[in-house]
């Protein structure tokens, strides 16, 4: 009996051991998915306009441009990733004698915390650099004129705006999510006043998009 007692207990530690082991062993495995960094691309349609009090003043409608780049996220805890991205950005408004075009470089940093095992919301800072901003109107002439003015002789737009962006996101597969997000921006984009024909300043109109997009996660 005693024996039997013994050979009991021996198979109990030996099953305990290896269920701690196999237990530590998860939570290693868990810990590394948590905080491993995974890399992707992202596109996205963009709808763009403007926001703040001097927008009347533009009689632009919303334009459809584009933003394409590169992505990553690493996980802080099981339901909270950061997820910095650095994209580059068409935004495009027109109408039938005006057409605004506008190339920047986005780098958002985005806080994404999970609602469920697919569904997510995010928040962050974005901050954008113009690369180029192009006006095509007829000014008063009979034809059309184009005017660069993000160039360092107009110098009408400021080279850096700060954003807050904000979205919704899904993810379809492991290696692929899709979002909708809204961009507010929350500095000018004029660099100076400009006045119009009844001599009012015009100095307030902020960058406010509409994006739908996707992100493809690399060998996930």
């Amino acid at each position: 009996m005693k024996k039997i007692h013994a050979l009991l207990l021996l198979m109990a530690l030996t099953c305990s051991a290896a269920f701690a082991q196999e237990l530590e062993q998860e939570q290693k495995t868990e810990t590394k998915k948590v905080s491993e960094a995974k890399y992707g691309a992202r596109a996205a349609l963009n709808f763009s306009h403007f926001w703040g009090d001097d927008t009347e003043e533009l009689h632009l409608p919303w334009g459809t441009g584009f933003n394409a780049g590169f992505a990553a996220k690493v996980g802080i805890t099981p339901s909270i990733e950061i997820a910095p991205e650095l994209s580059i950005n068409m935004r495009n408004q027109s109408d039938d004698v005006t057409e605004w075009s506008t190339w920047a470089i986005e780098f958002p940093i985005m806080a994404r915390f999970k609602m469920t095992d697919k569904l997510y919301v995010e928040i962050g800072p974005q901050i954008d650099f113009l690369l180029s901003s192009e006006l095509e109107s007829e000014f008063g002439f009979d034809e059309s004129q184009k005017v660069d003015l993000g160039s360092s002789k107009i110098d009408a737009l400021n080279t850096v705006e700060f954003d807050i962006a904000a979205g919704i996101g899904f993810e379809i597969l492991p290696c692929l999510d899709a979002d909708f997000r809204v961009v507010l921006g929350m500095t000018s984009m004029l660099n100076w006043d400009v006045e119009d024909e009844d001599d009012m300043h015009i100095n307030d109109i902020k960058n406010l998009q509409i994006q739908i997009g996707a992100t493809y996660w690399f060998a996930y």
